[in-house]
């Protein structure tokens, strides 16, 4: 009776923290490591892709001084155009009507003066 009573609570006894670790990690170890294997894989292909993509930026060039003022000055004048800070380049067909409006108005001007 005693040997069986020894034996019951033998294999009842609850196992210690360090045991059920070691079963956890039995367990679920493969998955872990497929888990760090993937993300070391990604890792090595995102880290790859942007390493290789190709300049997007073709005609920027930040060591180039002349080239970062061209874009300026073209950004400027864009933005003067959509804001009329400085006027645009008149047409041909636009100076020829100055041309003659100065002329009418000049005349006119010299007439009243006589």
């Amino acid at each position: 009776m005693k040997q069986q009573r020894f034996t019951t609570a033998l294999l009842n006894q609850r196992s210690s923290r360090k045991e059920q670790i070691i079963q956890w990690l039995d367990k679920y170890l493969h998955w872990i490591v497929c888990a760090v294997i993937t993300a070391c894989v990604w890792g090595i292909a995102l880290i790859g892709l942007s390493l290789s993509r190709p300049t997007l930026a073709v005609d920027t060039d930040y060591n180039n001084n002349a080239v970062s003022e061209q874009i300026a000055k073209e950004w400027q004048r864009q933005a003067s155009l959509e804001f009329g800070d400085i006027p645009r380049e008149p047409t041909a067909e636009e100076l020829r009507y100055m041309e003659a409006y100065t002329a009418q108005k000049q005349k006119e001007l010299d007439e009243v003066r006589r």
